[in-house]
């Protein structure tokens, strides 16, 4: 039954988005959902963008079921809504009418936090092909060698050692955001809506990958333990580049609550005190709260601006 039901919650998701997108009021309670922009366009001029969001939201869907299952996100499941972003938001922004970019529903960055975004993207090529070419070889590599048979994780001994083979990974990616900043900032240029949309995805991948992976890295330095994995970088970088910087952002701050409400309800209703709760991978709660986000988003806000009024003022 596993099947059916997968294909029916994920039919169900495509359903509510549609129907929160294109079919409620725009006055109404919901309507900060997805903004005015759909209904401003409609549904085909909308269509490079409703696309992104259904590509992430089945890879969320698989992304969970894989992790649940196996502790690991395959780069495979979070590489193609990362590329369906990217491409979507320039072809969105061709196709939209001049009245859309006053409600983009990503965070349209400024001629410097555009140039940021693309020169990083260039430092990301230049890394990722210095990878490829086995110039520069990938983190935990070995890692196979030191998982006993039956055990799904390893006693790991070099995690520290390998932060700093991901932290060289990320150089060109910084050497390029610092560097298209402050080049932006001297040069004074409007980028077109397609190169400034293009800008918002990269913005939103690498806010929502480089959160994680500051995590991961800090975390790995201080314990000696891999505190993340990478399966969680690559997958809230999919979900900034189809959604911008800010619901990344939002799911990393808002998945620790359910994740500890799990926990404390698992430990409360346990008949055996001595058996162990079944450990979850976080990958699942920031899936959680990303799908809660995206068709909840009023709940949110509300709760923003009772907590932050000046920020959402």
């Amino acid at each position: 039954m596993r099947y059916p039901i997968i294909e029916c919650a994920v039919g169900i998701l495509f359903a509510v988005m549609y129907l929160e997108l294109f079919a409620v009021d725009y006055g109404g309670s919901w309507r900060s959902v997805g903004g005015a922009f759909y209904q401003s366009q409609g549904f085909f001029l909308s269509l490079p963008a409703l696309c992104a969001v259904g590509v992430l939201l089945a890879a969320l869907i698989a992304a969970t079921l894989t992790d649940l299952r196996s502790y690991s996100i395959p780069l495979a499941i979070t590489v193609v809504p990362t590329v369906v972003g990217l491409v979507a938001w320039p072809v969105q922004a061709a196709v939209a009418t001049p009245m859309a970019f006053a409600r983009w529903p990503l965070p349209l960055p400024s001629g410097a936090a555009s140039a940021a975004a693309l020169a990083g993207g260039v430092g990301l090529l230049v890394s990722l092909a210095l990878t490829a070419a086995r110039i520069w070889r990938r983190s935990f590599n070995d890692y196979s060698d030191f998982i006993r048979q039956g055990e799904v994780f390893a006693d790991y001994p070099h995690a520290r050692r390998e932060m700093w083979i991901e932290l060289r990974f990320l150089l060109p990616v910084v050497c390029g955001l610092v560097g298209g900043w402050l080049l932006g900032r001297g040069i004074e240029w409007a980028p077109l809506p397609e190169v400034q949309a293009a800008a918002a995805s990269l913005l939103g991948y690498f806010v929502g990958a480089g959160l994680v992976w500051a995590v991961r890295i800090g975390g790995t330095l201080w314990r000696g333990q891999e505190a993340m994995g990478l399966g969680d970088v690559h997958l809230m970088g999919a979900v900034g580049a189809v959604m911008g910087w800010v619901d990344p952002v939002t799911a990393f701050v808002v998945a620790p609550f359910p994740a500890l409400a799990w926990v404390g309800i698992a430990r409360l209703f346990r008949s055996d005190r001595a058996t162990r709760i079944r450990e979850i991978p976080y990958g699942p709660w920031l899936v959680l709260a990303q799908v809660l986000l995206m068709v909840a988003r009023p709940m949110f806000v509300q709760v923003g601006r009772a907590l932050f009024p000046a920020f959402f003022a």
